[in-house]
């Protein structure tokens, strides 16, 4: 399984980016191609949507964190939201249960649910949609 990632902005300096699909081996360096652009000076916040995230591995996991760090670096906000039980499982095998991973990979924030991104969701899903129908 592939992976498609869209980008949206939330405001000067701050984005959102959903994960759809696998974050492995074979799709590690297009994320990363997609997400360099953005990982810029005026970038703020960072919020990764992960709702549809399916797979993620240690090279998903790395990444991830180096985002973090470029991030945080510069004074920025990184999220993670929406993780699926897989996902949880590798945070909580790659450091700890999920309270220790706050505090051992500085406080980043792990929201279970929310509802902010719904529109962005919505857009992902019919363009897949799409590609599947053609």
């Amino acid at each position: 399984m592939g992976l498609d990632i869209h980008i949206t902005t939330k405001g000067e300096g701050s984005y959102v980016v959903i994960l759809n699909g696998s974050l492995d081996n074979k799709t590690y360096d297009s994320c990363q191609r997609k997400l360099e652009p953005i990982l810029n000076s005026r970038t703020r916040a960072l919020h990764f949507d992960m709702f549809m995230l399916s797979y993620m591995n240690s090279m998903g996991l790395r990444l991830l964190l180096n985002v973090k760090k470029v991030i945080e670096d510069k004074g920025g906000q990184f999220q993670m939201l929406n993780m699926q039980p897989q996902i949880m499982t590798l945070m909580d095998i790659a450091a700890g249960p999920v309270r220790k991973l706050r505090t051992a990979m500085c406080s980043i924030p792990i929201l279970r649910t929310t509802h902010i991104h719904k529109e962005d969701k919505k857009t992902v899903l019919n363009n897949k949609r799409r590609r599947v129908s053609k």
